[in-house]
Formats: structure tokens, sequence, C-alpha cells
């Protein structure tokens, strides 16, 4: 099950780790290997039952770990994973905790809490040594991943989910979140410059967004359902012109993507298919797994191997399951994960 390869083929490490040379001698390539997986569970609302269960490759051990209320993005970068514990409204609990990949100890809770209540983090993309966090009182704020400070924000948003970056921007979602009625923004993908940290569009017309992935030029857009409102919705934006080509109205979940390919649950609520999606948006094929799956709740995809992991939350009361599947579907290792579990990362660590 090790996936070893040399450190080009991983751009994300090249912010932490990098080869040294020494006069005219070149440094080896530097080895890498998939060593483990981590499942992060969201847990039920304000049960304070999120948990993060990592799974070793080799032993097939697991170790489950609390990490607080709604956990709800999970993210390798360099050697560090970063969980973003997203809180409660009203309280306290709102953390972006950063772990070694390689040891799997807490290294840091990153607090994003104000004097009174917490930002409500959802989800974390990284670039150039930076991770950018969205969050539910309408701000994105940066952190720096050297001294894991956050070091800048932008604010005046919606209810900010899921980002991407493509072209050196970063689109980041204004949901239509029931919750936040007064937001600023609402059903529109905000466009922020990378170059230097400013909004430049809102690219609006676009129903209740909560995830966002990159494929080639193109930003594809997951519009969830609004009860007794907008039904669901696929939008395609160009990025390079940032102009919304596109949308139709097909239910998905869980959209994920490894640079060249999308993959998104579809129909979860009845006949639940897992598909492959190019950059237009339109379904070029499946990876539908032949073995039952109660509740599909998360799908991970590997960006190096094309693995998946597919999540099972069953009841969404008792403890839920992790499937590993390969691209054609097959079924390669299972192991239980916390309450509703979510969201995957594929732990890269260097080979001893």
């Amino acid at each position: 099950m090790k996936q070893r390869l040399l450190v080009a083929l991983l751009p994300i490490f090249l912010a932490a780790l990098q080869s040294c040379t020494k006069d005219r001698e070149i440094a080896p390539p530097v080895e890498f290997e998939n060593s483990s997986i981590w499942v992060l569970s969201e847990g039920a609302m304000s049960s304070n039952n999120s948990s993060l269960t990592t799974y070793n490759l080799s032993s097939g051990q697991t170790n489950t770990i609390a990490i607080g209320e709604t956990g709800n993005d999970l993210q390798q970068y360099g050697s560090k994973v970063y969980c973003v514990v997203t809180g409660v409204q009203g309280q306290q609990a709102s953390f972006v905790k950063v772990f070694d990949a390689q040891t799997g100890n807490k290294i840091k809770d990153i607090s994003f809490n104000g004097d009174k209540e917490g930002y409500l983090p959802r989800n974390i993309v990284f670039d150039n040594g930076k991770a950018y966090v969205s969050c539910y009182d309408g701000a994105i704020r940066r952190i720096d991943t050297i001294s894991l400070t956050v070091d800048n924000e932008i604010k005046g948003m919606g209810a900010l989910e899921g980002m991407c970056i493509n072209n050196n921007k970063l689109y980041v979602a204004n949901s239509n979140h029931y919750a936040y009625p007064n937001a600023s923004i609402k059903d529109a993908v905000s466009v922020i410059s990378l170059s230097n940290f400013s909004k430049s569009k809102d690219i609006s017309g676009i129903s209740n967004p909560v995830a966002v992935v990159n494929i080639g030029n193109r930003v594809l857009v997951q519009g969830m359902s609004i009860w007794g409102g907008a039904a669901a919705s696929l939008s395609v934006i160009d990025a390079t012109s940032d102009i919304k080509l596109s949308s139709n109205a097909t239910e998905v979940t869980a959209l994920s993507a490894n640079g060249t390919t999308a993959y998104a649950i579809t129909d979860p609520y009845g006949k639940y298919a897992l598909k492959t999606l190019s950059a237009d948006g339109t379904v070029t094929g499946d990876f539908t797994p032949t073995f039952a799956v109660v509740s599909p709740y998360g799908l991970s995809v590997d960006a190096v191997s094309g693995n998946a992991v597919i999540t099972d939350a069953g009841d969404y009361s008792s403890n839920g399951t992790a499937h590993l599947i390969d691209k054609s579907g097959k079924i390669l290792k299972s192991f239980e994960a916390g309450v509703s579990p979510k969201r995957a990362a594929f732990i890269y660590t260097i080979k001893k």
C-alpha cells in the first residue's frame, strides 16, 4: 500500500522540505511514502464529540483522539497536518489544530476566538508558505506556516465555506446559511488576489455555494439546495476571466478534485453514485464501489495515487466507517472512524 515517489511529484512539500546543495554536489532525491490515512469525524452538533482517527497503512492500527466541537477540514502541508475545528455559535471553541505528520503529536492549537465567541473557521488551503482559513464571521484569515500565527485577514464577506486556489487567486464560497440571514454577501464566490491579499471581485448568481475545486483553468462550484428554496446546482467559473460560464441543476455533495479531474457523490439520498467530472462539469465516468454504503458523507481523493476515501456516517449517532478504494472502485481497506466521518487526508512522510 505504500506509495513511493520523488519529492518533485509532491509540490506540497516544497514549502517545508527542501533539498540542499553543497558546492557542486547534488543531494540525493528524497523519497516519500503514503504512511497513513487520517480521518476527521464531524461529530454531532453541540455534542463536543468531533474526533481525529489515524490509520497506519502498514500495521492496520488505528488511534482516535477527541478534538472538540464540529471538526470540518483536514489537510497536510509540508511536514504538518492542519485540522479545522469550527466550534459552535456563542462559545470560544474555534481552533486550527496543528499536528506533526510523522509522529501524530500535536504541535499547537491556533486560536480562532474573539473576546466573546469563536470566528467559526470552516476550510483551509495553502500557498507559498501561507494557510488561508475561511470563517463564518465573514473573514478569511491567513496563517504563517512557520510561526503558526495569524498574520493578516480580510473581513466583510458572508458565511464563508469552501475554497480553492487557481491562477494565483483564492476562490471562496459565500453560502446562504440559515444562521446568518444578515450576512453582507450571499450566493456568490469571492475572488481574492494572493499577490496583495485583497478582494478583487464577487461572482454572483450561484445559489448557496459551499464547495469549490479547481481543474485546469476552471473552478467548479457546488451549490447546496435550500429547504423550500433554490435547488442544488453545479456551476463552472473561468479562472482567467472570473466569469461564470454555466450552471446546471445537479445534486452533488462531497466534491473533491486532484487538479485534473473532479470527483463527486451524486444522489446521496437515493441510489448514490461516485462520479468523475470534467472541467465543464459534465460526468465523464464513475468509480462507484460495489460494497454497501448506508450514508455516504465524505469523499477525499489522493492527488498522487488516485485512490479515494469515502466515508459512511451510518446512523449519524454512532461511529462511522472509512473505506479506502482505488480508481476502479475496488475496496482496499476499511476501518472504523468517529461519529459522522467527513474528511480524509493521505499523509506522506519521508521514507525511512
